[in-house]
């Protein structure tokens, strides 16, 4: 069942936030929209693309005045969730009040609308509510006192109330074109996967609705209600293409079947869908089920990159009748990289100089790098080092770990409490639990069972071998404990994290686990378990998980 209807559909209709772009009305004229999706606090300089420098704050608020240039309130700038949470340091330590501040900078400078990603809600309805709306953090003052909020709005049409059956933000906004009158309508949308990837406090008592069949809700209310024919969808869902440069080329190939598959089901109204979440490429036109064309884009992650759209709108038909796109790295050592903000740059340096304290604390040096990524078979060398440092932490026989948990590699050389803290954000604390043998064969099956994409868990103190060729729900064929074979008759105890004892990422045999006794923080485990290792620290993958076939 839909959120909406009769009197409080009108009531949203009529309380929707209206602005316009400042133009002199033509046949058609054309608009220009800029995306950022998935910036997670990244204020600071320090990525790299191509080993070059690029994004930091300061460099891409100059990316995207600079791409206004010319076109005033004609160009607005959409933010496609997750701009909050799993964030660096020097912005998370803040409550991610930098990143609010920053949009809110840009606001001043060209119209912004915000919606929600997943992370938004690693806190809870009531940090974001504070965040959005204004507030002291019962940790702040940090920056402003008081916190104001945010300056622009933050929208979102699937996520509901479970009692009221009401949004908990508004659905949509409208920008009309004045001179003409052609509203384009904004519609945000969270993927309605997002309560197994945050823990279940943070989304209690909140419903998330159907992405589809929520967008094409709102597009029929509103083309019947108020006439409006031109829609941007900001989807904080995504999926990959090949990377190429340039303005949308429909001979390039397109991206993905699991993002194809979700828009060919919108509305023919449809015209534009920036999307999110997988920190993607994606410039293409996707048509949907009646084979009407719609522009999908999605410009990367952390502010390396941004989407530039330019829209041409028919103010007789009211609808937008051409639309391209194309996707801008932020390089920090060309163009206006070169002249990063200077008040954004001002705010960034006063957020550094703020926690240096603590993030400048020197834990232990490597070898080498050491990284996330995964082999074929589902072992990472980072992964194996933190789930070590877990299971360390509880004294248990065994550790699982979720990868999403993990942000960042471990560069070489010297290691800091802040580079540790970016590779894990979420101060999830651990938890002792007990399984059976049994049960753990059904945990590591859940890596293939019941989810979007596979998610290997990072393990310790045991291994395991699983075969490609078998079904999903029986992939595991042993697993095993001092390489001896587990009795699926006995107990073990298990050290996970508070996300994944309550069945985060749809790992739901962790809700079977008995005993359960809290630890510490996750970052305060792998703080000191590093710190007992010889130095420099080296960890390589040890074939904890085999593949067969």
């Amino acid at each position: 069942m839909l959120p909406l209807k009769g009197k409080a559909l009108l009531s949203v209709a009529i309380s929707v936030c209206f602005s316009g772009f400042l133009i002199t009305a033509s046949a058609t004229v054309d608009v220009k929209i800029l995306a950022v999706n998935d910036f997670h606090g990244q204020i600071t300089i320090g990525q790299k693309v191509s080993n070059r420098p690029v994004g930091g704050a300061a460099v891409l608020a100059s990316y995207l005045q600079a791409a206004q240039v010319g076109w005033g309130k004609k160009c607005n700038l959409v933010e496609v969730g997750d701009l909050v949470g799993a964030s660096q340091p020097e912005c998370a330590l803040l409550q991610d009040e930098p990143a609010i501040m920053i949009m809110n900078y840009l606001n001043g400078k060209m119209p912004v609308i915000g919606t929600l990603g997943n992370h938004e809600l690693d806190e809870g309805t009531s940090e974001l509510t504070r965040l959005l709306k204004g507030g002291n953090h019962v940790n702040g003052p940090f920056l402003q006192n008081p916190w104001r909020g945010a300056t622009f709005p933050v929208i979102n049409a699937n996520i509901t109330d479970s009692a009221s059956a009401m949004p908990v933000l508004y659905p949509f906004t409208i920008r009309y074109v004045p001179g003409n009158n052609v509203p384009i309508a904004f519609i945000g949308i969270v993927l309605k996967e997002t309560p197994n990837m945050v823990s279940a406090k943070s989304v209690a008592g909140l419903r998330f609705s159907d992405e589809v069949k929520t967008i094409n809700f709102y597009v029929s209310m509103l083309r019947d209600v108020m006439g409006i024919h031109a829609f941007v969808v900001l989807l904080h869902q995504g999926g990959n293409q090949p990377p190429y440069i340039g303005w949308t080329d429909t001979l390039k190939p397109g991206p993905s079947s699991d993002i194809v598959n979700l828009v060919s089901q919108f509305d023919d109204d449809v015209d534009v869908v920036c999307t999110a979440h997988s920190h993607s490429f994606t410039n293409a036109i996707v048509k949907n089920k009646n084979g009407h064309p719609m522009l999908v884009t999605q410009s990367n992650a952390k502010g390396t990159a941004f989407a530039e759209m330019i829209l041409t709108v028919d103010e007789v038909t009211r609808d937008i009748v051409a639309k391209k796109a194309q996707i801008i790295t932020t390089y920090g050592d060309a163009g206006p990289g070169l002249t990063p903000d200077l008040v954004v740059a001002a705010i960034v340096d006063t957020c550094v100089q703020r926690v240096l304290p603590l993030t400048a604390r020197v834990v232990g040096t490597t070898k080498a790098a050491i990284v996330a990524a995964q082999n074929t078979a589902g072992e990472s060398p980072l992964g194996d080092l933190i789930a070590d440092a877990q299971r360390a932490a509880m004294g248990t026989d065994f550790c699982m770990m979720n990868p999403g948990g993990i942000r960042a590699d471990l560069a070489s050389g010297t290691i800091t409490w802040g580079e540790l803290y970016t590779i894990q954000p979420f101060s999830n604390y651990l938890v002792k639990i007990s399984l059976t043998g049994q049960m753990v064969y059904d945990v590591l099956n859940q890596q293939w069972a019941g989810q979007p994409y596979v998610k290997m868990l990072e393990i310790s103190g045991l291994s395991y071998t699983w075969d490609n060729n078998l079904p999903v729900g029986s992939k595991v064929v042993d697993v095993r404990k001092n390489r001896v074979s587990i009795d699926k008759s006995a107990t073990y105890t298990v050290t996970v994290n508070n996300f994944l004892s309550t069945g985060g990422d749809n790992f739901i045999a962790f809700k079977n686990g008995t005993n359960p006794v809290t630890g510490p923080i996750d970052l305060d485990a792998l703080v000191s378990f590093i710190k007992t290792l010889p130095q420099p620290i080296d960890y390589s993958i040890s074939g904890r998980a085999i593949r067969l076939n």
